[in-house]
């Protein structure tokens, strides 16, 4: 997965962390973490203002749920801040 990235003109650098993927249950809440991976970008921070490409590179577990659905957050390092996806498909 590829996606841009732009850190807001008065925030502190953006350095990449990890991104998580959690599978909703069926009540629609976070029940299981599927995987942790590192955030790679070209750049080693974006300053702030700035814009970057993100990717995260999954390798899918077989055992996944076809109808379930998952939340995505990408985290910079400090974990203190995140991009979040929720109700994703596979």
């Amino acid at each position: 997965m590829a996606f841009a990235l732009r850190n807001s003109p008065d925030a502190a650098p953006w350095v990449p962390g990890v991104g998580r993927l959690t599978r909703l249950g069926a009540d629609g809440k976070e029940d299981l973490i599927i995987q942790e991976i590192p955030v790679r970008m070209l750049e080693a921070r974006l300053p702030p203002g700035a814009s970057g490409q993100v990717v995260l590179e999954w390798h899918m577990p077989k055992d996944l749920e076809p109808q379930a659905l998952y939340v995505l957050e990408v985290w910079n390092q400090e974990g203190n801040r995140s991009v979040r996806w929720k109700g994703l498909s596979l």
